[in-house]
């Protein structure tokens, strides 16, 4: 999977999910499930899934008679990687996983509007002050009443 080909806040439609699973002879595998419709959705990173065998806890060490037995916990004998895009359906929803071929790029934002949507300060349009509008403030705030550490108090 290339991971230049979709970037974090592209707007892609989804077609399946995808999930990781373990089946009847402890394999972890990947599961596909097809949407009943097609959803739009924000990228908002990448994953990897690890597959391969799952083992349960057992001896170790070798030659160990029954005195002298430990137990070691489950683990993962990882013998592949899929890696995913992680897509949100809304701005509280979870984020799914999604295989590359199942996310076709609907729209890609530019990073001018990416930067402006997420920092609206910069950009502004809007003029200035007046200096008649600040005069008018400065002389309101110097006129309100104050306590003895200069804060403003109620009237």
């Amino acid at each position: 999977m290339d991971l230049r080909r979709l970037r974090i806040g592209d707007l892609v439609r989804v077609l399946a999910v995808t999930r990781a699973e373990y089946n009847d002879q402890n394999q972890r595998i990947v599961v596909r499930e097809e949407l009943s419709e097609p959803n739009l959705g924000y990228v908002v990173g990448a994953a990897r899934i690890q597959i391969g065998e799952y083992s349960g806890a057992g001896l170790t060490g070798a030659g160990l008679t029954a005195k002298t037995t430990t137990s070691s916990p489950p683990f993962l004998i990882v013998k592949g990687v899929v890696t995913v895009w992680l897509v949100r359906f809304g701005l509280l929803n979870r984020p799914v996983k999604v295989q590359d071929k199942d996310a076709k790029l609907e729209i890609r934002l530019d990073l001018l509007q990416r930067a402006s949507e997420k920092f609206p300060l910069l950009d502004q349009k809007q003029p200035p002050m007046p200096e008649s509008c600040r005069s008018f403030l400065r002389e309101w705030a110097s006129n309100r009443k104050r306590d003895e550490r200069g804060r403003w108090v109620k009237e």
